[in-house]
């Protein structure tokens, strides 16, 4: 990864898919989701770790930045992602789920939220490793120079003579992605559920 990319995550929360540490994280993540309906704060944070999955209805999205990375999961195994950027989105019906192996056997730790109201997000990264979606773009410009790339969230910019593309504006249906992690510089929640289910109860 590289460094412009990896300081935008500084100073942000991390949430790590460690069965011991799950249910505490969670009594966290509810006092602060309180704090978030309320209008106190916006959650900033990050979630990252092995692999888990994000579905949505619709994203619409505004400043769209791409291109390859090398991600490590929680084994320090090497997986190439693709490093996706967006300035701006808002997504109905969202779902995203991480799923643990214990002792005791799988554990999902769910999240829903925007069936009313959408979640939003400002400086929106995902380390995609493969998604499904129908996809709308506007202003779409593909075979660019990772270095040169604009419209996107600050400092996420690939290497110099890497492949990239942007565009000003997306819209997903449908989709259903996964990803070995997230980073935000704000995530709003609406009505956001939190779960924690034995077995396993992923998104899809």
């Amino acid at each position: 990864m590289n460094d412009a990319r990896n300081h935008g995550r500084c100073g942000k929360v991390r949430w790590k898919r460690a069965a011991l540490l799950m249910v505490p994280s969670l009594t966290a993540a509810a006092a602060l989701v309180t704090l978030t309906m309320r209008g106190s704060i916006a959650a900033n944070f990050t979630i990252a770790g092995d692999e888990f999955k994000i579905s949505a209805d619709r994203l619409d999205g505004a400043g769209l930045v791409q291109f390859t990375g090398l991600d490590k999961d929680s084994k320090g195994r090497s997986e190439h992602v693709l490093i996706t950027g967006i300035r701006s989105a808002e997504m109905r019906n969202m779902c995203a789920s991480m799923l643990a192996d214990t002792p005791a056997g799988p554990i999902t730790l769910l999240l829903r939220s925007g069936r009313d109201t959408p979640v939003r997000a400002t400086s929106l990264v995902i380390d995609l490793t493969r998604m499904e979606t129908g996809a709308t773009f506007e202003g779409l410009a593909l075979g660019r120079d990772a270095a040169s790339l604009s419209g996107g969230p600050n400092d996420v910019l690939g290497a110099p003579g890497q492949y990239g593309q942007q565009a000003k504006r997306l819209q997903l249906t449908g989709f259903r992605l996964q990803t070995q992690a997230v980073t935000a510089g704000n995530f709003m929640f609406a009505g956001l559920k939190i779960a924690v289910k034995p077995g396993r109860h992923e998104c899809f």
